[in-house]
């Protein structure tokens, strides 16, 4: 029994471990419950418990129908940077996931640079939330 078990642990420190992206990118899909919404310095209580999921590179906002929306991302890059994919455009990001809370940053109606902060000034048009792992 002590010869398998050393042998089983052997075999699972011998094996590779994930690329630091990955286990990232991992991170980032799931299902999301809106937290905080600000939009231009303004918080938007009416978008709180809104839900959100990314899997399999698109991002569904359950409660507005129409397509999902497709994402790639670069959890490499410091901050790590999202682009969300409307057909021809592109709304550029950036993200961070500390324990169950995801935070996004990105101008609204992807007018805009990406964002290098993750704040919403007055007047910007950038928009920050904060979105709770929903554990459902």
């Amino acid at each position: 029994m002590f010869t398998s078990t050393i042998l089983t642990l052997g075999l699972v420190l011998a094996a590779p471990a994930p690329k630091k992206g990955e286990a990232e990118l991992a991170k980032l899909e799931g299902n999301w419950v809106v937290d905080s919404y600000v939009h231009s310095g303004m918080p938007e209580a009416k978008r709180s418990g809104s839900h959100m999921s990314f899997a399999d590179g698109k991002v569904t906002l359950k409660e507005e129908k129409g397509p999902d929306i497709g994402y790639k991302s670069d959890p490499k890059a410091d901050p790590a940077t999202f682009d969300l994919l409307l057909g021809k455009e592109s709304i550029l990001g950036i993200y961070k996931i500390e324990g169950d809370m995801l935070t996004i940053c990105f101008p609204k109606g992807g007018k805009g640079v990406r964002p290098a902060k993750f704040e919403s000034p007055a007047n910007s048009e950038i928009v920050l939330i904060v979105l709770k792992r929903d554990k459902k």
